[in-house]
């Protein structure tokens, strides 16, 4: 499937938000910018420059650039036509859903010297296929893509009142829909944190929960232990 030469996700005042652009032709942006938000860019292809505070860096395909919360930057044309890139932007408020070190692990980069870094072939492909993943799934917009499940978004979808979806639901189930929901959700998260060796935030978004302390509270409420807890009783039992 082709992607439409432009893709957004989200808004400034979201915690998470991004653009995408296939650009032709020759391109600068008009003037230095900054804002709040951490700004991680990604170079598909072509070749731009990137300002940053005070210094000129060459981007390349490949290479992935590290641009910290109320830093002055801007890029800039090469003479070379035609690039594509991604831009996520995530403000304080994604850090903060997480544990200290996760944070601080993540923030690393945006303070860390080299606001470049060009990636190595093997890395280079794996982190493009996980955008392109995520771009498709922005443009396809299937069912379910945006995470929250609310009762009233339901209701509208199958076009009853949020009362009679509310009792229908639990008459054939017997669950209330939002418990339903934290049980499924929370049954795919051990099943995560079991089977793969992935990060306790990651498995989060991957369940379909907002955010860590929404998970964190579900999670405990179902299993009356953490995440964290979790697995690392599952692993004790398997020695």
């Amino acid at each position: 499937m082709t992607l439409n030469h432009e893709l957004r996700y989200g808004s400034v005042q979201h915690p998470f938000h991004l653009e995408y652009n296939r650009r032709k032709g020759h391109f600068s942006m008009a003037t230095d910018h900054m804002h709040r938000h951490y700004e991680l860019y990604y170079l598909f292809g072509g070749e731009r420059y990137f300002f940053i505070k005070d210094r000129i860096y060459p981007v390349r395909s490949g290479d992935m650039v590290f641009v910290p919360s109320n830093e002055v930057h801007k890029t800039l044309d090469t003479g070379v036509p035609n690039h594509e890139r991604i831009v996520l932007y995530f403000n304080m408020e994604y850090f903060d859903q997480m544990v200290d070190n996760e944070a601080e692990l993540l923030l690393t980069p945006f303070h860390h010297g080299n606001r470049v870094i060009h990636l190595a072939e093997p890395e280079k492909l794996r982190i493009e296929h996980l955008l392109y993943d995520m771009l498709r799934e922005i443009q396809d917009q299937s069912p379910g893509y945006e995470q929250p499940l609310t009762l009233g978004s339901l209701s509208e979808r199958f076009y009853l009142s949020p009362s009679h979806l509310s009792r229908t639901f639990k008459k054939n189930t017997g669950f209330g829909l939002i418990e339903y929901i934290g049980i499924t959700r929370t049954k795919e998260a051990q099943r995560l944190l079991r089977e793969t060796d992935e990060r306790i935030t990651v498995i989060s978004e991957r369940s379909g929960f907002e955010n860590f302390s929404h998970f964190e509270k579900v999670f405990k409420s179902f299993t009356r232990m953490s995440p964290r807890s979790y697995r690392s009783g599952f692993h004790q039992k398997e020695t």
